[in-house]
């Protein structure tokens, strides 16, 4: 089913660019400015110079971007010089002379990312809320609100690492994301008949019920319930790609590799209740329930997807753009849930001694494959900086990024049999997806 969605999800997208590409190469194969003269082609990158050389340097600004908005020697959408064919690498070089390449560590190039971002996660609800309103006439009104986590914002962070060849060849990058975020959320009961008052006169007499849905026992219904989620997330990926010209202003990088996913979630609950007199209080006892559970995923698998790029008119190396991939993970879950139920009743004729349980719940570590799809739209600014006798390239960007994470919530956790559906409804259901998302600025510099 999750594979299925994930193809739904990534097909349209897939499908649209390769239509978009394949359109703009059989433009490109017409063009005549890009394989003759004034163009990319190599008569001109390997005879007389443009701006700067001998068969070296590229024009100080390209068709995309005319001389009145660009004035500096610097390219807005840089095409590389030692490209023989249309479709040059489309990689920043600050020099793209093939014979200045010093080696291997002239080609590298570092990014450290800084995330803020907000994770949320479907059926991780505490528990429902009944509010119960009985009027004199016999009437009844029940409201219901469910109480699933607060999730927030947090920092997380980003670091990579990835060579280019400069000669028409493909990139090879490494990233490590690393993302820690919790929430938290509340439920409370206020049991017994609290008079609603209109003026003078009693409207109607109220109370509100908290059904705990993370609690063994059923009817030991709690006077207030607080549970904390947490998550830590780490994401490995490996990529192989290439950035080419569509066009003079649009570029595309295909790439494909391997992510290794590392997903640990806990749940954890704190219930009690205090009443002196459990008897009219719906025969509930004293009791403290604490309440552990975790969720854990490793895996790895191959990931694919396409980054686009599109040079801004009249606005120097700055550049529009959006990044899609999806994988396909394959690993295991190791989920463990267990609770201490401690009962302080000591009266057993108010029917409200459930005695102390100790459950331990613990699922095979089951194998299954799971599907990623990551989205990123934002803004990049590419500029050539001098330092120790050397030109480096370094480039700013901020994006918003989505990342989604199908079928994640596989919390177990088992309730006693005889709950008491009329007043408090249906059990947790397990299933969900996870999904962060946010704000990310990017810095990298090339050596």
């Amino acid at each position: 089913m999750h594979v299925r969605r994930f193809l739904e999800k990534i097909a349209g997208t897939y499908l649209a660019i390769g239509a978009l590409s394949v359109s703009a190469f059989a433009v490109a194969d017409v063009n005549l400015g890009h394989d003759q003269v004034g163009g990319w082609g190599h008569p001109h990158m390997y005879g007389d110079s443009w701006s700067g050389g001998p068969g070296c340097c590229p024009p100080s600004c390209p068709p995309c971007c005319p001389p009145q908005c660009c004035p500096q020697q610097e390219c807005c959408n840089q095409p590389p010089a030692c490209g023989i064919a249309y479709n040059p690498p489309g990689y920043f070089n600050c020099n793209n002379c093939c014979s200045s390449n010093g080696g291997f560590f002239d080609s590298l190039r570092f990014r450290a990312d800084f995330l803020w971002w907000r994770a949320s996660e479907d059926c991780l609800t505490l528990g429902t809320e009944e509010a119960i309103s009985q009027f004199p006439g016999g009437s009844r009104i029940e409201r219901s609100r469910e109480k699933s986590p607060d999730f927030k914002y947090d920092p997380g962070f980003r670091i990579g690492l990835a060579t280019v060849c400069p000669c028409d060849c493909w990139d090879l990058a490494v990233n490590w994301t690393h993302f820690h975020s919790k929430a938290n959320v509340n439920g409370k009961s206020c049991l017994g008949d609290k008079p609603v008052y209109a003026g003078d006169k009693i409207l109607a007499n109220q109370e509100v019920v908290f059904c705990t849905e993370w609690q063994r026992h059923s009817q030991a219904r709690p006077d207030f319930s607080h549970g904390k989620w947490t998550l830590d997330l780490d994401l490995v990926d490996l990529e192989f790609g290439r950035k080419y010209y569509v066009s003079s202003c649009f570029i595309l990088r295909p790439h494909f590799g391997l992510r290794g996913a590392r997903v640990d979630q806990g749940f954890r609950v704190h219930a009690e209740a205090n009443r002196l007199d459990p008897y009219e209080d719906l025969g509930l006892g004293f009791f403290v329930s604490e309440t552990k559970a975790k969720n854990d995923f490793l895996g790895v698998g191959p990931r694919v997807g396409v980054d686009i790029e599109l040079a801004l008119p009249c606005m120097c190396n700055v550049k529009l753009f959006g990044q899609a991939a999806g994988s396909l993970v394959f690993g295991k879950f190791d989920r463990h849930a267990k609770e201490c139920f401690h009962d302080f009743s000591e009266n057993e004729g108010y029917g409200c001694n459930f005695g102390d349980v100790n459950y331990d719940a613990r699922a095979t570590k089951h194998r299954i494959s799971r599907a990623i799809t990551d989205l990123a739209i934002g803004l990049k600014w590419e500029h050539c900086c001098n330092w120790c006798n050397r030109s480096h390239p370094i480039t700013v960007a901020v994006a918003w990024e989505h990342h989604a994470f199908y079928n994640f919530n596989n919390f177990i956790f088992e309730r006693l049999s005889g709950w008491d559906r009329s007043v408090c409804g249906t059990s947790r259901s397990c299933g969900g997806d996870l999904a962060t998302q946010g704000l990310t600025v990017t810095a990298e510099i090339g050596f």
